[in-house]
């Protein structure tokens, strides 16, 4: 029967076969021309071909190659010359920029030509060092590169005015493929995600592992000129969100707000690089647990002097209780607080129950230690509710009364002077037994445990029961 099958087979298909049999001999002849092919360049001088090489990456990719080790071709595991050790300009603004490797895959057809001809490169190990201002030019080349890249093991240096504001390592990126617009690296010791989506013009950010993301909507986008966009930002539930316009000299933030379980805020600022750095902030506070003032640590916040010297701002905090039926201390709070140079000033208006306090105070805060002076007036124009809040027992004459007091504080040692203590009613002035008198049971009451342990309620009702 076999033989009936292969007798059957060999009569009328034989021509068939025949193709089999001949494929046997031309697929490795395929693969050997094939090898041939890609692997005769090897024996070229590529170094002969540095102009062209250069011409290609500065026109596809705005890279201008200034210095390199070696220009080397290699075969697996496709055809690509490499670069060794290049030192580069990208766009022609960023000078400090080395890549260990360079690799521009070739397009087959064209690896006997002349004309370098590529649809992608590879760039790893590399290092960048960019200034704040310049991010536009980098937000740009990605926005309108055409061919393909791969970024790996980059390390970026944001700068400004030559001093390294943060660092960022070992950032992967490809605008093709699976990863496509998808970046990943180390902040903070911390690895970090970002995806840009182009086509809803949305780019997301997460630091893995730290509760931190933010999500960044680019409303419109003008090279040169301005960045538009929204963002909204989660930082250990701590959420902001911004509507925000950035552009070469400064940055404008309107319409936005941030909130956690306690504290609830609108803001608006202008912040200005050029001729200096300057900012103007605008604060209306919403809701505030005052426990927040207890955990704030003064010698850590003005532990930065080189920075704080640099700072210059006015600052405008506005707050208002919304609940009537709130026993909170403050019920309203205006004040405007200028910056310059390490040196503060401020004028402020404090809205208490049936009384208004109105202080005009200064700093150095850059000082060791630094001395907060103030001059403060008291004017209690409802004692009846005064003295429910305050809870004090004593009779107290039923007419307004102007307390006057001027003085400064040790912040960290927590001492103070009165240089003047006046009432205008009565004709009264302390007199140097009453200041130490008011001395003493300000420091032992309010300034007992720390600066901010001031605006505790039960603290200033036992401070007044004490001296009334």
């Amino acid at each position: 029967m076999f033989y009936k099958f292969y007798k059957t087979i060999h009569n009328h298909y034989s021509k068939f076969f025949k193709i089999f049999y001949f494929l046997r001999y031309l697929i490795p002849m395929f693969l050997v021309a094939t090898v041939l092919y890609v692997a005769i360049p090897k024996f070229f001088d590529y170094e002969k071909k540095g102009e062209e090489i250069k011409n290609f990456l500065s026109l596809n990719y705005q890279l201008e190659i200034n210095s390199y080790n070696s220009i080397k071709y290699k075969i697996f595991p496709v055809p690509k010359i490499s670069l060794e050790n290049v030192n580069l300009t990208f766009n022609k603004n960023f000078n400090n920029f080395k890549a260990n490797r360079i690799n521009i895959y070739l397009d087959l057809n064209s690896i006997y030509k002349n004309k370098i001809v590529s649809k992608k490169i590879f760039i790893n190990e590399n290092k960048m060092t960019i200034r704040v201002e310049d991010i536009e030019y980098l937000f740009d080349f990605f926005q309108n590169l055409k061919l393909k890249l791969i970024v790996k093991n980059l390390d970026l240096n944001l700068i400004k005015e030559n001093d390294s504001l943060i660092k960022f390592k070992n950032i992967n990126f490809s605008n093709y493929g699976f990863k496509k617009d998808k970046i990943q690296g180390m902040v903070f010791d911390k690895s970090f995600e970002i995806f840009h989506d182009k086509k809803k013009k949305n780019l997301e950010l997460k630091i893995l592992d730290t509760g931190i993301s933010a999500n960044f909507k680019i409303v419109d986008y003008d090279k040169n000129q301005f960045l538009a966009g929204t963002s909204k930002i989660n930082i250990l539930n701590n959420y902001v969100k911004l509507d925000y316009l950035i552009n070469k000299n400064q940055i404008v933030i309107n319409k936005s707000k941030f909130r956690n379980k306690d504290l609830s805020l609108s803001f608006q600022n202008l912040i200005k690089f050029k001729p200096y750095f300057e900012m103007d902030l605008n604060l209306k506070i919403e809701k505030i647990n005052y426990k927040l003032f207890s955990q704030l640590d003064l010698e850590k916040l003005l532990y930065k002097k080189d920075i704080i010297k640099k700072l210059n701002s006015i600052t405008k905090i506005e707050y208002k209780e919304k609940k009537l039926l709130q026993h909170n201390l403050i019920k309203k709070y205006n004040s405007k607080i200028y910056l310059e140079n390490g040196r503060m000033n401020d004028q402020s208006k404090i809205g208490l129950p049936g009384s208004l306090v109105h202080c005009k105070n200064e700093t150095t805060l850059i000082s060791e230690p630094p001395r907060f002076y103030f001059k403060c007036s008291l004017k209690i124009t409802n004692l009846k509710k005064f003295n429910k809040y305050f809870s004090i027992s004593k009779n107290i004459n039923n007419k307004p009364i102007n307390l006057y007091f001027e003085g400064s504080i040790n912040i960290f040692r927590n001492k103070i002077n009165f240089e003047k203590i006046s009432i205008e009613e009565i004709n009264y002035i302390a007199n140097n037994e009453d200041k130490i008198f008011f001395k003493k049971n300000f420091e032992d009451t309010l300034l007992k445990g720390g600066f901010f342990d001031i605006f505790k309620t039960q603290k200033i009702k036992n401070f007044i029961n004490e001296i009334i």
